[in-house]
């Protein structure tokens, strides 16, 4: 079990770095945002079950990614024919538990947007309860789809390892379906949660700076959006790859890492922003220097 079948190349990494230092830099780059957003609100005694929650979200990612820094010892990101049985084995179970703490994440960290949106645009009745509804729905998606995954399957370590006999509760199908349905809810939020918002302050009046500034905020969330689409695409993909399926899954979960990254990130970009408030060093001196940038530039416009 522990020896390299013919042709293999142990020293050959493969996508193994270049997922753990997007992974990272991502997670790095939310643990900041996140910690302005805390401090701030904090700072301006407006700490709320948003805030919470989105920390609680991102200490979960935290865990989740010492999960893939395991699976990553064991080989993860190689590939299959680059590994022994016993690294592929543990670098599927590890990589289980990584995708698997990833859909709480997700659904935190986007029930922290929820919240936020309701306290900002709750007075769109309408809106307030399409977020509280589809927020609902979302949450009985991925709890459902978690035990389906962990569930559908005895014992467990069938799901990682080949050499134990499954005896399937529910079909093979079942899990992608369930897969599918709560990504394409994820993806619908994504692009609801930040379309909306822009569409009722785009009509409201204000400068061209701001107009552009929304705008802005609007096309990085399709990156969000790009990446939930892409991962729904690679459950197929991986479904269907026979040869490689280690290799072929350390893209899905590259995919399922920049999502849960981008939503904490662009999630609390917007109550980050309190820290302008503050009269802070280096926060108030660029918020004072962007001020005085668009109003000399509305200046000239009117002259």
């Amino acid at each position: 079990m522990d020896t390299y079948r013919p042709g293999a190349n142990p020293d050959d990494l493969g996508r193994g770095p270049m997922i753990v230092g997007i992974v990272w830099t991502l997670t790095i780059l939310a643990m900041f945002v996140i910690g302005v957003r805390l401090y701030a609100r904090k700072k301006l005694k407006s700490l709320s079950w948003d805030d919470w929650i989105m920390a609680a979200a991102l200490c979960i990612q935290l865990v989740d990614n010492s999960f893939m820094m395991v699976s990553y010892s064991y080989g993860m990101g190689k590939h299959d024919a680059d590994m022994t049985l016993n690294q592929i084995i543990n670098a599927v179970k590890w990589g289980w538990l990584w995708t698997s703490a990833g859909i709480f994440v997700a659904t935190l960290a986007r029930v922290s947007c929820s919240i936020f949106l309701i306290r900002i645009f709750g007075i769109r009745k309408w809106f307030k309860w399409y977020l509280i509804g589809f927020t609902f729905l979302q949450c009985c998606a991925a709890i459902a789809l978690f035990f389906v995954t962990f569930l559908g399957v005895q014992p467990i370590e069938a799901l990682w390892n080949p050499f134990v006999t499954a005896n399937a509760s529910l079909t093979a199908d079942v899990s992608i379906y369930m897969a599918y349905f709560t990504q394409a809810l994820f993806t619908w939020a994504d692009l609801t949660y930040v379309l909306l918002p822009v569409i009722f302050i785009w009509k409201l009046q204000m400068g061209l700076p701001k107009r552009i500034g929304l705008m802005a905020v609007l096309l990085i969330s399709l990156i969000t959006v790009a990446a939930s689409i892409l991962k729904a695409t690679r459950v197929q993909n991986v479904s269907s790859e026979l040869s490689e399926p280690q290799y072929a899954a350390s893209i899905a979960t590259l995919l399922s890492g920049m999502e849960q990254t981008l939503v904490m990130l662009l999630g609390s970009i917007p109550a980050a922003c309190a820290v302008s408030k503050l009269h802070v060093g280096f926060f108030s001196r660029l918020d004072s220097y962007m001020s005085s940038c668009f109003s000399h530039r509305g200046t000239s416009q009117i002259k």
